[in-house]
């Protein structure tokens, strides 16, 4: 049985579930009994817990989860690698960056070694160490490390797989970042099409990329531009998530700010 995070998060509220999951697993551990399904329902819970900000109650979880993987599994487990991938996600996001960063060069390691280079987990290995790398402050390495997977996952993938679109994203993220804008500006403009094209105009990844692109409008000095941007990207918003959705929150928020920046240079 595997359970995904948004399949729980379809049932039952993941602080409900928390102590039968707990004791259910723990007993399956006791009787060495379906140790993968175990992993796996972890794995999901610690993860709804992750994006519900619950970090301190995830820890545990992902613990027993390797436990359970490691010992039952083994190491090359593609569920004890997953569960890896996993716990090197909660220490970057609980501010341990560094350990982040060797976690996923370590997993990479064994990724490429048990599932070999073009693996979809591997590769997406690949991408969490260059974004960890990128929040450790070593930018240019990142960049680096993007550009190389966006050439692997082209290649691998396809032009229009939603992992390439994502690594065309971060590439251009991480540009702009280091002052490279107008370059940055170009990569999210053409992106832009795409996603437009692949997913279409209303979906979520499409939306954020039309508000990078506005802010990189903003600091490359195109002010009206920016403004425009975001004047319609907050209509779609609103149309699509709602008013008080957060992104569309943001999305005002900026907008007021390019405005106050014309305002005051005129």
């Amino acid at each position: 049985m595997s359970v995904s995070s948004s399949q729980l998060a379809g049932k039952i509220p993941v602080v409900r579930l928390l102590p039968h999951v707990v004791e259910a697993t723990a007993h399956a551990r006791q009787l060495a009994a379906a140790p993968g399904p175990s992993v796996r329902v972890l794995n999901g819970v610690a993860a709804e817990l992750m994006d519900a900000g619950q970090l301190d109650t995830s820890r545990p979880l992902l613990d027993q989860a390797l436990g359970i993987a490691e010992a039952c599994l083994g190491a090359d487990h593609p569920d004890t690698l997953a569960t890896r991938s996993n716990l090197a996600s909660f220490l970057g996001r609980v501010g341990q960056v560094q350990e982040a960063v060797g976690q996923f060069g370590r997993l990479l390691e064994d990724q490429t070694r048990v599932l070999g280079p073009d693996h979809p987990a591997t590769l997406t290995t690949r991408s969490n160490l260059a974004s960890w790398l990128g929040e450790a402050g070593r930018v240019q390495e990142a960049i680096g490390q993007f550009g190389r997977l966006l050439e692997e996952e082209t290649r691998v993938l396809g032009p229009d797989h939603p992992d390439t679109l994502l690594a065309r994203n971060n590439l251009a993220s991480f540009l702009g970042r280091v002052g490279q804008v107008q370059e940055a500006v170009g990569q999210f403009g053409r992106l832009l099409e795409d996603q437009t094209r692949v997913l279409g105009p209303d979906h979520p990844g499409t939306l954020t990329t039309r508000s990078n692109l506005a802010h990189l409008l903003g600091e490359a000095g195109q002010v009206q531009e920016a403004i425009g941007q975001y004047q319609r990207l907050l209509e779609d918003q609103t149309r699509v998530l709602g008013p008080d959705h957060p992104a569309t929150l943001t999305t005002g928020n900026n907008l007021a700010y390019w405005l106050e920046q014309s305002s005051r240079s005129t």
